[in-house]
């Protein structure tokens, strides 16, 4: 298909919380944008689980290097870095990941040759960042919460659909993340916590519309029509369908997909549980550009195959 010869890229924009990059030239900047040779093992499982990111860059400036090493092992050492990444074609480029670096080491070879590599986890700073108890007596909105807790954790919110669910005399503890989905539990609501947006809605609720041209549509090989991003055939599990596909950026944790293909009961319209993304840019060995995702039906299972209960006034 076209999009599998297209030209690959991978940016890694990385934002330092404390100094900058090049402090010796007197023109130092606090983000920096990469461009170099990297491979991109992306994971967004859905549910209480965060998003993770590990990255391989090649041959990044020693400086640069110094600039950005921290020690997992070492708990003091988390500076409070940002990792973005963007995917595409060099000219239309999307985010496919945001969070915070909690390790980033170099690694050389006998040739001299080097890999930096950096894990990040989306809400990392703000799970282990101290908080007061959220508390309050008698009714109180569970949108009107979520949505204070997105702006102290510097989050875009989206209500799709939470109106007058209340909860009452509440006390949530832990760091901001933590507290969110505490309340999203307590209240039976569905929340998503994707890179730096924060979504809530009815358990079961697509992300966004199902729409004309929004909406990804993966068909494979047929009979008398062209594939346009399946990978093989997708498969089944009891939580719902498990699909392969050349990397799709409108592919969204909660986000609609249609499918099209011979297997039966797999075409239709589904609901992205999980995903991940596999890509390579930017370097000879470059191979891989694909995601894989798992989906269910629309407003009728979560995560956990349970039946979805609707969200009530606690």
């Amino acid at each position: 298909m076209p999009q599998s010869f297209s030209v690959k890229m991978l940016e890694a924009r990385i934002t330092l919380a404390e100094g900058g990059f090049d402090p010796g030239t007197g023109q130092s900047v606090n983000t920096k944008i990469f461009r170099l040779g990297m491979d991109a093992e992306i994971s967004k499982p859905g549910g209480k689980e965060k998003n993770k990111c590990t990255l391989k860059i090649y041959n990044m400036r020693l400086s640069d290097m110094e600039t950005l090493t921290t020690l997992a092992f070492d708990p003091l050492a988390v500076k409070k870095n940002r990792l973005t990444l963007l995917a595409g074609d060099g000219t239309t480029m999307s985010q496919v990941f945001q969070g915070d670096i909690t390790s980033a080491v170099p690694s050389f070879s006998g040739d001299a040759s080097s890999i930096f590599e950096i894990q990040a986890i989306t809400g990392y700073v703000a799970t282990v960042t101290p908080k007061e108890t959220l508390t309050g007596e008698g009714s109180q909105d569970v949108a009107q919460m979520l949505q204070r807790l997105a702006q102290q954790m510097g989050l875009t919110f989206k209500n799709r659909g939470v109106e007058g669910v209340k909860l009452r005399n509440v006390a949530f503890v832990g760091g901001a993340h933590e507290q969110a989905k505490e309340i999203a539990e307590a209240a039976r609501i569905q929340m998503i916590l994707d890179d730096d947006e924060m979504i809530i809605g009815p358990q079961g609720k697509l992300r966004s519309d199902d729409a004309e041209g929004s909406t990804p549509v993966l068909r494979g090989e047929s009979e008398g029509k062209r594939a346009t991003g399946l990978i093989g055939f997708p498969s089944f599990d009891a939580k719902g369908i498990a699909c392969r596909c050349y990397y799709e950026p409108r592919l969204q944790i909660g986000g609609p997909v249609r499918i099209e293909s011979i297997v039966p009961k797999a075409s239709g319209l589904w609901r992205v549980t999980s995903l991940s993304h596999s890509l390579q840019a930017n370097h000879g060995q470059a191979a891989k550009w694909e995601t894989s995702f798992k989906a269910t039906y629309p407003n009728q299972e979560d995560k956990d195959g349970t039946k979805v209960k609707k969200a009530k006034e606690g």
